[in-house]
């Protein structure tokens, strides 16, 4: 029954990797085609909303890889509750292990951490692509007016 609740414990774990790495990856494109699009655009004050979607997405790149940080932390402190619960049995003779309660309580601050890192990398990918788009409408009005008029 353990090797079964391994397994669907590190394929969720590879799953949230994923995820965190798809994030990361749309993160840097929309940033890669913001840059490039206005690249011979002028300095504008339409030109904010556009601004903060950038830095939104750059907001969300860090967290994600604040996240995949936290996601090697659990990982790590995961390895070494288990050795202390076995009683350390550790390949090294000399390796202190933490008390159970003390790699519990760690483990505990770690996955919080990693929670809350990726729910900002994405409520940040979120709010820029929302930007974005409020930039695109903005243009889009600037020059349907300038038309008009």
């Amino acid at each position: 029954m353990e090797d079964i609740e391994d397994a669907l414990i590190n394929a969720h774990r590879a799953a949230m990797a994923r995820y965190a790495y798809f994030l990361l990856a749309v993160a840097v494109v929309a940033i890669a085609y913001a840059l490039s699009a206005t690249r011979y655009s002028d300095l504008a004050p339409s030109e904010i909303p556009l601004g903060l979607a950038v830095l939104c997405w750059f907001a969300s790149f860090y967290y994600g890889c604040q996240h995949v940080e936290s996601h090697f932390s659990t990982l790590r402190l995961t390895a070494l509750l288990r050795q202390a619960r076995d009683g350390g049995a550790s390949s090294d003779p000399e390796a202190r292990l933490p008390a159970p309660e003390a790699a519990e309580k760690a483990l505990r601050r770690a996955n919080g951490r990693m929670l809350q890192t990726g729910r900002l990398q994405f409520r940040l990918l979120i709010l820029g692509g929302v930007f974005y788009l409020g930039w695109h409408v903005m243009e889009m009005f600037l020059r349907t007016s300038a038309v008009v008029v």
